[in-house]
């Protein structure tokens, strides 16, 4: 049955006599059905009719800025001449009573305040024609008495708001459980924010963890990256940085939230902050006036719900595996239960443990040419990669510069020879002390000239072995100054070739002499090569920025034209291990040295 229905009935109800009742117990009996009523309008018009008033309207007061007014005038009388009444005789403690002039000699205005604690709620307000002064008083009466019944329904309506919010926040647990009965976080949190949708009333619930949208009501499948989302996570992020609650339009300053009610045309949104996470409300139309006090009553109740699935929020491997066990029939369950046996059995199993390094060739021998003594670079005969033999000339040092000091000391000799001759031939007398300077002289500048000439005899540098030139390229350098000792090749056999392996630090314990070791070069893919370690260096050495020990394997059996300097990789075979072990021991030892300090 509809609201005017109900409504007409009862006005009909209150206005027929009750029979056996005087007239005052029937009126009283008439007003208590009427305030008992969903609107002031038939209360008032009953009253009106009751009083044959002129006017009768009731005003809030300004601390009720959302309650409407109820105004009822006869004939010649406009509504709006009484609202500057109501801003007047509204702010009074007591009944007021005043003439109306607009009415005549006769006409009097009577306000009498709706308070409850001291404090108005509304103000009632009647305008009468009354010939007799004395009868003001009753008329008062009845108008204070009405305001009794328009607080006892004040009263009533507060009342039944109130049983009506804890009716609904009861509602809550049913939240609760629902989302904390699911194991699936994000799933749990799309229940949460599904209820809270509905038990608040709302258009959309949007719950964000951290720097991502974790649920939005209605929403099944969740696409994080949308830029439709961006309104709401800007939103989201200014209450998160606030750290305060936002109420929009009641806040002004929450310009993100100004912009989301602009892109989606929601009245009213509420957010409110935890932490890193928060949670966001939205009306799109305007909401029961219930609903802010229903909503003050749930949102101490939003963050402990989001901890309750935070806290209980699965490791997502062990909640991948109840899933898989709770759906898996009982033939599957069997199923897994076999395959892992088999796989405890597989791990169990001792195997030969690969230590994987990188590895580079080098010569077995090597020999260094050295420049013999200072001097200019002649031509170069050979470069890098040549083959030589045993006595094959390398590099020719310039000797201008010598046989020009080789002819200077020849003369310098001869000078000193002929002075001796001259002092022991001498027809005055034998000068033998001068004979024997020249002699010392002469003697010390054949010791110089024997010198160049052991130098000249050295010009040609030749190879001291036969092998391969693997360094030295002076085709650039010839008639540049070379130092005593300067290296200008390197030439080494090929026939013995050594593996180098940089075996990694944390594994030296594992690795030692003569353990099998397989190579592949990077040159020849296709080529492996196997052999054993004949060596493990107790020092380790730094490469490539990495603290290494070096183990060496000599190159046997058929091998390709390999080179000095070529890398690639090698594996050595280690001792038997679990596969368990070969697949855990990393973990193990880093744990191990993580956890000493």
């Amino acid at each position: 049955m509809s609201t005017a229905a109900n409504q007409s009935q009862q006005r009909v109800a209150a206005q027929q006599p009750t029979p056996g009742l005087p007239d005052g117990p029937r009126v009283q009996e008439q007003l208590a059905a009427l305030t008992e009523g969903g609107e002031v309008r038939p209360l008032l018009e009953f009253l009106r009719a009751l009083l044959n008033a002129r006017a009768l309207a009731i005003f809030p007061t300004s601390d009720r800025p959302g309650a409407a007014s109820v105004t009822i005038t006869t004939r010649g009388i406009l509504a709006t001449s009484l609202e500057p009444l109501a801003e007047r005789l509204g702010k009074a403690k007591a009944a007021v009573v005043e003439p109306a002039e607009s009415l005549g000699a006769e006409g009097y205005t009577i306000a009498v305040p709706v308070q409850r604690d001291s404090h108005a709620l509304w103000v009632l307000i009647a305008q009468f024609v009354v010939p007799n002064e004395r009868e003001l008083q009753g008329y008062l009466v009845i108008l204070q008495s009405v305001a009794g019944y328009l607080l006892y329904r004040e009263q009533r309506l507060v009342t039944e708001d109130i049983h009506w919010v804890l009716a609904r926040t009861s509602g809550l647990l049913d939240v609760f459980r629902r989302a904390g009965a699911e194991e699936d976080y994000d799933k749990a949190c799309r229940i949460a924010v599904d209820a809270l949708r509905e038990y608040l009333g709302c258009s959309r619930v949007v719950y964000a963890d951290g720097a991502r949208l974790a649920a939005i009501s209605g929403v099944s499948k969740l696409d994080a990256k949308s830029p439709t989302h961006q309104p709401t996570e800007t939103a989201l992020r200014e209450a998160v940085l606030e750290a305060e609650r936002i109420d929009f339009p009641a806040d002004k300053n929450a310009v993100a939230h100004e912009l989301l009610a602009a892109a989606t045309g929601a009245t009213q949104i509420t957010t409110l902050p935890f932490g890193k996470r928060a949670c966001l409300f939205e009306w799109d139309a305007e909401p029961d006036h219930r609903t802010p006090a229903l909503l003050e009553a749930a949102l101490p109740f939003v963050q402990p719900l989001f901890d309750l699935l935070e806290r209980a929020k699965p490791h997502p491997v062990a909640f991948f595996f109840h899933r898989v066990w709770s759906r898996a029939t009982r033939n599957k369950r069997r199923a897994i239960v076999a395959a892992l046996v088999a796989l405890a059995a597989v791990l169990v199993l001792p195997i030969h443990y690969t230590i994987k390094c990188d590895c580079r060739l080098v010569p077995k021998t090597k020999r260094v040419i050295a420049a013999p003594f200072d001097g200019l670079l002649g031509r170069t005969k050979v470069q890098p990669g040549d083959r030589v033999k045993e006595g094959d000339p390398l590099v020719t040092l310039d000797s201008r510069e010598l046989k020009l000091k080789e002819a200077e000391l020849i003369a310098a000799r001869d000078q000193a020879l002929k002075k001796r001759d001259r002092a022991l031939s001498n027809p005055d007398g034998v000068d033998f002390s001068a004979a024997q300077v020249a002699s010392f002289e002469a003697a010390g500048v054949m010791e110089e000239l024997s010198l160049v000439q052991q130098k000249l005899a050295f010009l040609d540098i030749r190879a001291p072995i036969s092998g391969i030139v693997v360094s030295g390229d002076l085709r650039r350098a010839e008639g540049q100054p070379v130092r005593q000792g300067q290296v200008l090749y390197e030439v080494a056999p090929l026939e013995e070739m050594l593996v180098e392996m940089d075996v990694p630090d944390h594994e030296f314990s594992r690795v030692r002499a003569g353990m099998p070791v397989s190579f592949r070069m990077e040159a020849y893919s296709g080529w492996s090569g196997d052999s054993h370690i004949a060596r493990l260096y107790p020092q380790s050495e730094q490469r490539d920025g990495k603290n290494v020990f070096v183990a060496e394997a000599a190159v046997v059996g058929a091998a390709p034209e390999l080179r000095p300097g070529m890398r690639g990789r090698a594996s050595i075979e280690g001792d038997r291990k679990t596969i368990a072990w070969i697949l855990g021991h990393r973990f193990v030892d880093w744990a191990q040295t993580a956890l000493w300090w």
